[in-house]
């Protein structure tokens, strides 16, 4: 089982990270970038699965820079409103199509 800890950059920036090690021989080092969500639990059990697997694991929380504790962009918000609004407000310059999205239908 690892544990969270503060990591420091080159530059002073503090962000935080998840190390789990090996408990029996080193076979060596991995770096676990985190996906969309940052350090989830599922990013937690990977890290820990190599560490079972005999690597030291680290996952930097890379999203500390923006939010910290970051789980990702928050899924309650569909993406695309802001850029269907845009669409609406310029009738006939852009098609909403599956198959034409984003190509002008209109003079320049």
């Amino acid at each position: 089982m690892g544990k969270l800890l503060p990591l420091t950059a080159e530059y002073g920036h503090t962000l935080a990270g998840y190390r789990a090690a090996p408990q029996g021989k080193l076979r060596g080092a991995l770096v676990i970038i985190q996906e969309i969500f940052g350090v989830n639990s599922h990013i937690k059990r990977l890290t820990d699965g190599f560490a079972a697997d005999g690597y030291v694991a680290l996952a930097p929380a890379i999203f500390d820079r923006a939010e910290r504790d970051s789980t990702g962009p928050d899924r309650s918000v569909d993406p695309a409103r802001p850029l269907e609004a845009g669409v609406r407000r310029a009738p006939g310059r852009w098609t909403s199509s599956s198959s034409t999205w984003g190509r002008r239908s209109g003079p320049c």
